[in-house]
């Protein structure tokens, strides 16, 4: 990791987040037909079907806040670099080149590219703002050729969605 990167990274790290829970705030509400539209088919994909759920279990009241505080750490600090690591330094290089270690990480190959992001966003329950991530990271990635960037970006933006939903107690964002 270079340090001139760490900027870009939170940078992109914090947009991703604000992104990620936008549609889904009182914030939100100021464009109704919008957000109707988000929750109608951005919020899941339409394969998905969810099942109402009671209490949660990720609630620190429930689990204990050293288990939500592993649940925090462990989506920053090691989901974010398995996710950048085989999404973005592995699929993405391999869709490329077999030898995808042979691949620069600053390759554009467009093609390429809108595949993984849009195969990172459908990986995940909103699956827009997965979209939205997936471009996000896999640009700062090409940008700064160096995957530890793209892993710091991700693991902001998993940290502060940790931390935004033990605040607000919207833990269906862990669902």
């Amino acid at each position: 990791f270079r340090v001139e990167h760490l900027l870009p990274a939170i940078s992109v790290g914090l947009l991703v987040f604000v992104v990620w829970v936008a549609f889904e705030t009182h914030f939100a509400d100021r464009w109704p037909s919008v957000q109707r539209l988000y929750f109608l088919v951005g919020h899941l994909p339409p394969w998905k079907i969810v099942e109402p759920s009671g209490d949660t279990p990720y609630a620190p009241n429930v689990c204990g806040w050293f288990l939500t505080t592993i649940r925090i750490l462990g989506s920053g600090l090691v989901i974010a670099v398995i996710e950048e690591m085989f999404w973005r330094g592995f699929i993405y290089r391999f869709l490329i080149d077999k030898n995808f270690l042979s691949v620069d990480l600053g390759k554009c190959n467009a093609l390429m590219f809108l595949f993984v992001v849009v195969a990172f966003g459908l990986e995940h329950q909103r699956w827009i703002a997965g979209i939205v991530a997936g471009y996000a990271y896999g640009r700062l990635l090409i940008q700064t050729r160096n995957i530890w960037a793209a892993c710091v970006a991700h693991g902001v933006s998993n940290l502060l969605l940790g931390l935004y939903v033990v605040w607000t107690g919207k833990y269906e964002f862990w669902e």
